[in-house]
Order: C-alpha cells, then structure tokens, then sequence
C-alpha cells in the first residue's frame, strides 16, 4: 500500500512530531486553566442579598458584584505605597455588618454597585473590628457576632491579574490550534507540508513528490539512517524536517569535522559536516556522528554529481 509512498510517510512522521508537542502544550494550557480555577477568579457572582455573598464565599467564589444601598465610613484609610488608595465602608445588611473596602472617599455612599473580591486577612480584618468595636463601645468579640466574616475588597486586582493569563493562554491556545489544523491538512494534502513547500523552485509539488516515490521505489541507491539517495535525488530525513537535493544541483562537495561544546561544560564532541552547494542559491549542510557514515556518501554524491 505504501510502496509509492514513502515520501509521504518521511512528511507524515514530521507532521507527527510537530502536532504532538503542539497537543501536550494544549492539555497543559488547559490544565492551567482548570488546576487553578481560572475561568472563576475572573468572573464574578452577581448577588442580590447578603446571603448570596456568604454563600459564594463559602463555595469559593470570592468575586462577586452586589448593588449596596446604603455604605458608610468607618474612617480608616486603606494606604498603599504611602498613598491613600481606598477607604474603608460598612453595610448593615439581613441582620449584620458588612465591610467593604472601596476606591472612594465619600462618607456616605447610596445604591453603590460594587465589584470586588471576598477577602480575609486576619491581620487587617481583626484591626478593623477592634477600631470599630471601641468606636460602638463594644467587646470586640460581641461585634465579631454581629460581622460577615469577609471583607468585599474592591482595590484588589487578583482578577485582572487573571485575566491578563487568560489572554496569553487564550493567545497560546489560538496559535496552537491553528498549528494543529494545519498538521492534520498536511497528513490528508501532503504537498502542501512545508517541508515540500520549500522545494517549489523544482515546479509542481504534486509531480515532484510523484516522482521522488518513484525514485525511492525504482531508483533506490543509497539508504541508512535519516540518508536516502537515489538516481536523481538526495533527501535527508530527521524527525522533525525533511529535506530535498536534486543531485543535478550540486558542484561543491565537502566534509568538515567540528568540535562541539556539549554538557557539562568544558567537554565536547566531534561531528561531521556534510556540506553541499552551489554557484546560485543552494547551500546545505547536515551534521552526521560517524564519519564513515559520510565517507560512505560522498562517493555517492560526487559520481552522480560528475555524470549530471
């Protein structure tokens, strides 16, 4: 079935290679999204009541937005950096306090629609009973019975901090799909893989990749490892790219041995350059392990070169 398509396949695995590292970073963008509850920690529960606020807290949903008649101050500035950057307000709502902190400065504060985080900073929050209770002449644990044990937070940025996340996830995901799409174009339309793109300089992609399954069937020369050569071509095959020679387009021939620096540092290995070009616009070069796999080649490529 796959006799006259080899090439195919050496496209096929490239595709492969390509979609499954696309598909993990998928899975683990939406495990992101889900391990750390994402999608929540932006939006917020619209409350109506009390009730529905104690309720979101308790289930975990700490952004809420609630329509508050009637706010006053409680006289204590909320500072940030040295900066005056909120105030704090109470609420007496079904029977209790609520404490909000606002981004206003206002005494009082009617049909106020705010949109904020459910907080509790033990810190914070026992300092404001304390101060609030003395200014009712109260015990602070008396007070503690009367108060919602949150603070409405409506300075706290957490959600657009979370928002700025899902834009990038949102931007990786886009990328990321669209890559797959074209992996799976590429598996049903081959010809259109950019690795067979690149060679449209030897005209029409189709018959090319007819013709180089035909020499790989017919015309088969050479092949070991990620080497084929055949009558007419020379193709190079990893993993992740496959590339294509005419042999017709080779006039320059060389192999080269280079010392890499490699981990740890301060060692390094030798490879082989197999280094092929031309007069025009064809530079090549692919890097081999053993040298007899390149010695092996050479005679190769330099026969069909002096017979072209």
């Amino acid at each position: 079935m796959f006799e006259y398509r080899k090439l195919e396949l050496l496209l096929l695995k490239n595709s492969i290679m390509t979609f499954i590292p696309a598909l993990l970073t998928l899975l683990f963008a939406g495990f992101i999204l889900i391990r750390f509850d994402v999608i929540s920690n932006v939006s917020a529960v619209s409350c109506s009541a009390a009730g529905e606020v104690t309720a979101a807290y308790d289930s975990g949903n700490y952004n809420v937005e609630i329509e508050v008649s009637y706010l006053r101050s409680l006289g204590y500035d909320y500072l940030l950096d040295g900066e005056k950057a909120g105030e704090y307000y109470y609420s007496y709502m079904d029977g209790k306090y609520m404490i909000f902190l606002l981004e206003e400065d206002s005494e009082v504060l009617h049909n106020y629609t705010v949109r904020g985080r459910l907080t509790k900073d033990n810190t914070v929050y026992n300092y404001i009973l304390e101060q609030f209770a003395s200014d009712m002449g109260i015990e602070t644990d008396q007070l503690k019975a009367m108060v919602y044990g949150f603070i409405v937070n409506e300075p706290d940025k957490t959600s657009d901090i979370y928002t700025a996340i899902i834009v990038v996830i949102a931007i990786v995901m886009g990328v990321i799909c669209i890559l797959m799409i074209e992996c799976l174009i590429w598996i049903f339309f081959p010809w259109m893989h950019p690795q067979l793109r690149k060679e449209k300089r030897y005209g029409d992609l189709k018959y090319l990749m007819r013709d180089i399954n035909r020499q790989i069937h017919d015309a088969l020369k050479y092949k070991s490892g990620d080497v084929i050569i055949t009558g007419k071509y020379f193709i190079v095959s990893t993993l992740y790219k496959t590339d294509i020679i005419r042999l017709k387009d080779i006039e320059v021939i060389s192999k080269h041995m280079e010392r890499k620096k490699t981990f740890p540092p301060g060692r390094y290995r030798t490879v082989y350059k197999l280094i092929i070009s031309n007069s025009k616009i064809l530079f090549y070069q692919h890097e081999f392990v053993k040298e007899e796999a390149v010695d092996e080649i050479l005679p190769l490529l330099k026969k069909k070169k002096s017979t072209n």
